[in-house]
This record gives C-alpha cells, structure tokens and sequence, in this order.
C-alpha cells in the first residue's frame, strides 16, 4: 500500500522528545544574554588591563635620580637566574622598615637593552642608584637576601637632596 503524503511519521520510541519550541523575539532576553556576555568578559580584560599597568609601572626607569634610592633588576623573560634573583630582592625589600622602589629592565625591549648598554650590565643583574641617580653598587648574578637587606638598609641611608 502506498504511503500517503498527509501522514505522520510516528517517532519512534528512543525520539520521542518533543521538538523545541522556537521562542519569539524578546528585547529583554537579548539585554540581559548581552549583559552576562559582558561580565564574563569584563573579568579578563580587567586583569589584563590591570597586568599590563603593573608591567608599566615595574620597567619606569623615570624614577631614577627622583630624589628616593631606587634598584633596577636587569632580566629576561624565562631566564630562571633572573627570577630567583628578583625573589631575593623582593624578599629583602619585604624585610626593609621603609619602602624600596624596585624596577626591572626587560633586555628583550629596546629600553631594557639600552639600559643595560648604558650601564654595561647584562641579564641577572641588580643596579642600585641613590636619590640622585648615581649608581652605588652592581650587584651580578643571584645573590643571597641577607646580603641585599644589608645592601638595601645602606642605600637607603645614603643623603638625599633637599626639597625646594
């Protein structure tokens, strides 16, 4: 018998799920998908927004002969010396009663490279300046955070320049 064009076709047992309705246009629903897009998207760019003022802020070299001792951390990205070296630092700094600025120039940029140049110092390399931008010490290779405390304590008790 032939199959007339106006039947069904009966699902089987293992579809029997119903087929979804399509949902007419809603202006609310289109906001509020619009809105938990932007949240979900809002928290990454924000934390690479706030990484990318931080690494800013860390290879500003400007601060140099500002009037406050300042230590620059000469690095490249993946050298594991230069990272053991910036723990140290920063853990002596951590043991200091008054605040160190601590910088670092990336000599895999042009302003990293050039300060290395200018001061004749590679990769895993500290430079500390007094207030006035003078270089007190260089300080190459990892050194132990005891002798950066004591280092640190020094510079920090050098004479700054008077205010006008």
């Amino acid at each position: 018998m032939p199959r007339s064009k106006n039947k069904r076709h009966k699902p089987t047992p293992s579809s029997s799920r119903p087929a979804p309705r399509k949902r007419p246009f809603s202006p609310r629903r289109l906001v509020r998908g619009v809105l938990i897009a932007v949240a979900i998207l809002a928290v990454p760019a924000a934390w690479f927004a706030m990484e990318a003022w931080q690494a800013r802020e860390v290879s500003d070299l400007s601060v140099i002969g500002g009037g406050e001792p300042v230590v620059v951390q000469v690095h490249e990205p993946g050298c594991t010396s230069c990272e053991q070296l910036l723990e140290q630092a920063q853990e002596a700094r951590s043991r200091l009663d008054e605040e160190l600025t601590l910088r670092r120039a990336n000599i895999a940029s042009s302003s990293g490279r050039r300060f290395a140049y200018e001061y004749g110092v590679s990769q895993s390399t500290l430079v500390l300046f007094d207030a006035r931008g003078g270089v007190v010490d260089i300080k190459r290779g990892v050194v132990p955070a005891d002798e950066l405390e004591a280092d640190f304590i020094a510079l920090q008790e050098l004479p700054r320049p008077r205010r006008r």
